[in-house]
């Protein structure tokens, strides 16, 4: 307390001591020689003085600067146990979390291979048990036949019937391509009858199979998009060809974008919460 007072003491003395220096150089004003050696004289005595103000406060600071080292010291004493206490809970925590996840993920795996495996062998039982319709019934048409009645069974499981379906649109096809080759061959040998003089009407029309037509249909592929757009805004196409993706309208006109001929309707979405 006592160092305190005089250190501010004589901090006072220091302030009547420097305060008429500064304003003395502020006003000071150097046009001859003389006033160069004033001017250095000058700044000899605040030279002086800076002296005076390091060594009143130099021994204060060194002061201050051991105490400052010792409450650091102090600290990092009663600190560095408290931090090692700390961090040792973490890592107990983190081993708990990542073996806890280890097992989660130990037991998803077990049940995903679990799931794979019950279904790898219910779609081997439906591929054995269609194998055997397929070899009982002999046949294309009796293998169609046969597997249609097991579709059509209330006793057929869901997966089952998915597997039904798949086969017989594979017969289908099958036997629609078989039926096209046969129906191609007899047009073939009508034409080459008819090449060598027999009359058309003479030679036997294709073989038909009872509860099957057949017909021919044109089916549209689009191989230019550009052109079918250019095409109604000519006139030359109606304007129901063209469909409009709602998903992607909404998305522009949420954001902001005016979208030419479209306007913009706001409706209220309520939600409850129990």
């Amino acid at each position: 307390m006592g160092s305190a007072f005089a250190l501010a003491t004589f901090d006072d003395g220091l302030d009547t001591k420097i305060a008429p220096v500064v304003a003395e150089a502020q006003s000071f004003v150097i046009s001859t020689r003389e006033h160069i050696e004033m001017a250095n004289e000058r700044r000899r005595i605040i030279k002086e003085l800076m002296g005076q103000v390091e060594a009143a406060f130099g021994e204060p600071k060194k002061s201050a600067y051991d105490t400052w080292k010792l409450l650091v010291a102090k600290e990092k004493e009663h600190l560095t146990p408290l931090q090692t206490a700390y961090d040792l809970i973490g890592k107990k925590m983190g081993a708990f979390v990542q073996a806890e996840e280890a097992a989660r993920a130990a037991a998803q795996r077990k049940a995903e291979e679990e799931a794979q495996r019950q279904q790898d062998a219910e779609l081997a039982r439906i591929e054995k048990k269609t194998l055997a319709l397929l070899e009982k019934a002999g046949g294309l048409d009796e293998q169609i036949t046969a597997l249609q009645a097991a579709l059509e069974s209330p006793d057929t499981a869901d997966a089952e019937a998915a597997s039904l379906r798949a086969q017989l649109a594979t017969l289908n096809m099958k036997r629609d391509k078989n039926t096209a080759a046969m129906d191609v061959q007899a047009v073939r040998a009508q034409q080459a009858a008819v090449a060598q003089g027999i009359p058309a009407g003479t030679w036997p029309s294709p073989a038909k199979v009872a509860g099957m037509s057949t017909r021919m249909r044109k089916i549209a592929v689009v191989n230019d998009k550009a052109l079918i757009i250019k095409a109604v805004a000519d006139g030359r196409l109606p304007i129901d060809l063209l469909d409009v993706n709602f998903t992607t309208l909404n998305k522009l006109t949420t954001a902001g974008m005016a979208v030419p001929g479209v306007a913009v309707r706001e409706e209220v979405i309520v939600a409850t919460r129990r």
